[in-house]
């Protein structure tokens, strides 16, 4: 990387586009730590929303990275079958009720498919990958980005395309980070005023979630299980 103002080098994408051009794009997959992408263990953060996504509380996960670890939390909570996995910019046939999509491709496929460089996401732009994604994605009340603190082009240049994309009006979009408030342009370039700001990090954002989500069932449990008490042959001691 020149020691100079040539390259912006909190530009994921401009780097690597850079490496490639100078020493190959198979110096810039030397540098990645691969190794540790195909082994990462999922995090409770993600743990949550995979667990989400099987009660259908959650339709579809997006995400940027390279690893594995979405993946892991499907084995782990027994969900392989139950969610499409797509990790290729051909595979959206495989799109189902219940989704975890990378965006940029994974560490199971070729390297020369992962989006990593500036020439990279301009193919997947014009491919209508991010556009396709966005519809699919996003057809929902409710979408919400996470994790999205990083100033790096390579992850805003793809979710902006998503942003773009939603359906005017019916969907309420958020996004949470650990700025204070939303103040960086991947923010603007959203729209988010502070009302649909969240000052969470990712673990304690899905944290929050599935407790406020399990004292909703459990609410709607409560309730059924009042219900049913006033039939005929039901012990007043069934809900306590």
């Amino acid at each position: 990387v020149p020691a100079d103002d040539t390259l912006h080098d909190n530009d994921l994408a401009e780097v690597a586009s850079y490496c490639v051009e100078h020493a190959g794009r198979h110096v810039l997959l030397e540098l990645l730590p691969i190794e540790r992408f195909r082994t990462a263990e999922s995090n409770p953060g993600t743990q949550i929303v995979v667990a989400l996504i099987r009660e259908d509380i959650v339709r579809t996960l997006v995400t940027l990275n390279l690893d594995m670890s979405a993946n892991h939390a499907l084995t782990e909570l027994s969900s392989e079958s139950d969610v499409a996995v797509i990790s290729r910019q051909d595979g959206h046939s495989q799109y189902g009720a219940k989704n975890l999509v990378y965006l940029h491709g994974n560490v199971t496929e070729q390297p020369e498919q992962w989006v990593l460089t500036k020439e990279d996401l301009e193919k997947a732009e014009g491919s209508g990958w991010h556009q396709l994604m966005a519809v699919l994605a996003t057809a929902t009340p409710v979408t919400l980005f996470a994790g999205m603190g990083s100033h790096a082009n390579v992850f805003a240049n793809s979710v902006k395309w998503i942003a773009d994309n939603l359906p005017p009006g019916q969907t309420a979009v958020y996004l949470a980070s650990l700025d204070d408030g939303p103040v960086s342009e991947f923010a603007d370039s959203l729209n988010i005023d502070n009302e649909h700001y969240i000052k969470l990090g990712w673990c304690d954002l899905m944290q929050a979630i599935g407790q406020r989500v399990s004292a909703q069932m459990i609410d709607t449990l409560l309730d059924s299980a009042k219900t049913v008490q006033q039939e005929p042959g039901w012990p007043n001691s069934i809900v306590s």
